[in-house]
């Protein structure tokens, strides 16, 4: 296992990947790009992960089929996470330039945890670096062995985790007490807290 420097042309891969897969599901679905790629500065393997928002669980079965059929090979085994299915761009152990695809039912936990972390990680330019340390750290210690690595790196991930839905949670109720319509706010802003919408909250407040 060998971790890299982040890509800057990442993004331009995404979009790549994202209309190839757009026009193979041919049926709305969002498609995010997620994981250590979607993270401007942030090292790893230089794996591109994609997460596919699916209505349900049988809609989910059905974006898998359809990505088996493009060649894409769902794991051999069963994700541990509730209500997600992975799938890789080829069989064996992927590296750089391999493409990790996540499903999973849209407003789940699951689903909303890629979101959230990444959300987080755009906006916290020090998180992001303390987390690129403590990769190249783990990796050492686990001797580069791709298994003891995840396994060293878990608990966190966890903490990383439980700061990025705290970090939600209170952007969420401070919103919550600004007039919307002032604002002049796309409909999605509220839904969810995302990156761009801080930044148009943030320009927002300093010339009002």
């Amino acid at each position: 296992m060998k971790l890299k420097r982040s890509k800057k042309d990442i993004s331009a891969v995404f979009t790549r990947v994202k209309n190839k897969l757009a026009l193979v599901l041919a049926d709305s679905s969002q498609i995010h790009h997620v994981g250590s790629t979607a993270v401007l500065g942030l090292d790893g393997k230089n794996i591109l992960d994609i997460l596919i928002s699916a209505k349900d669980s049988e809609h989910m079965n059905e974006l898998r089929d359809k990505l088996v059929a493009i060649g894409y090979f769902p794991s051999l085994n069963p994700s541990s996470r509730q209500g997600h299915i992975f799938l890789a761009s080829r069989q064996e152990e992927t590296g750089e330039g391999d493409i990790h695809i996540h499903l999973a039912v849209a407003n789940t936990e699951t689903h909303d945890n890629f979101l959230i972390i990444r959300d987080y990680l755009r906006f916290h330019n020090d998180e992001a670096d303390q987390y690129s340390k403590i990769k190249y750290q783990y990796a050492k210690q686990a001797n580069y062995d791709r298994s003891t690595y995840k396994k060293l790196k878990a608990a966190y991930v966890d903490k990383l985790l439980q700061r990025a839905r705290q970090w939600k949670k209170m952007a969420a109720n401070l919103l919550i007490h600004i007039p919307h319509a002032s604002l002049h706010l796309p409909p999605d802003f509220w839904r969810d807290v995302t990156v761009d919408g801080f930044v148009m909250l943030r320009d927002y407040l300093v010339n009002s």
